[in-house]
């Protein structure tokens, strides 16, 4: 059997997927996940399949275009060896976007979009959307009708207040609290010395930019519930 690694965003396992909804007319949507995969002081070999968020949002610029974003190998550069300076994507694994649309409760298409890497160098991805496909050098943007495609090392663009978490779990009382004429000075308020603790990480990313129509039926159903997974191929 085939196991899928990945990660979701309400229960957390091994082996299943990262999932989250949005409504296209303006919605957004996101999962993550980066810390807690057993993987994560693994090999980089390890940590190409491990997701760590996956965001979905209308293109601020194109409000024809859906963006998607499935980001995986958590602190990528920091596993290399001093020999590889440039983290890849695995040869042996596709990267899967899967969706549903829906028009209310009731349930449209399945979809999917998926994306495979080769070995070589400059590695070369291959997209694709039922009959619509996009191939090009990881690190570029390559683009057909209605479908667009980026892939390569990011900086991780999570933010992720450690010091504020720390403060929250050691608070006294322990739990945070709202009252009237709050402590300006609370660590729940404060903003002094927050910091973000996945700076200077990167993050392997596949951004895609998807023509609406063509994932909600020509808007007949606006609402997409989606989720991604990675599986060996």
């Amino acid at each position: 059997m085939t196991k899928i690694r990945s990660k979701v965003c309400i229960v957390k396992k091994y082996c299943i997927t990262a999932a989250c909804s949005t409504l296209l007319a303006s919605g957004a949507a996101y999962s993550a996940d980066h810390a807690d995969s057993p993987n994560q002081r693994g090999s980089l070999a390890a940590r190409q399949a491990d997701i760590t968020d996956v965001y979905a949002f209308m293109n601020p610029s194109d409000s024809d275009e859906l963006v998607l974003m499935l980001l995986v190998a958590p602190d990528a550069s920091g596993v290399l060896p001093d020999s590889e300076p440039t983290p890849t994507f695995a040869s042996d694994i596709s990267y899967n976007i899967l969706m549903q649309n829906y028009s209310g409760t009731t349930a449209g298409d399945h979809l999917r979009i998926s994306c495979m890497f080769t070995d070589a160098t400059p590695q070369v991805v291959f997209c694709g959307l039922d009959s619509l496909s996009v191939s090009g050098d990881v690190g570029t943007t390559t683009a057909t009708e209605g479908l667009r495609v980026f892939t390569g090392i990011t900086d991780d663009p999570f933010f992720f207040n450690s010091g504020g978490l720390n403060a929250t779990f050691n608070a006294d009382p322990p739990s945070p609290m709202f009252e009237e004429g709050a402590n300006p000075d609370s660590p729940f308020v404060n903003a002094t010395g927050q910091f973000n603790a996945f700076a200077d990480q990167n993050v392997l990313a596949i951004v895609i930019g998807v023509d609406r129509d063509l994932v909600t039926n020509n808007q007949a159903s606006p609402e997409l519930r989606l989720w991604a997974a990675t599986a060996p191929m």
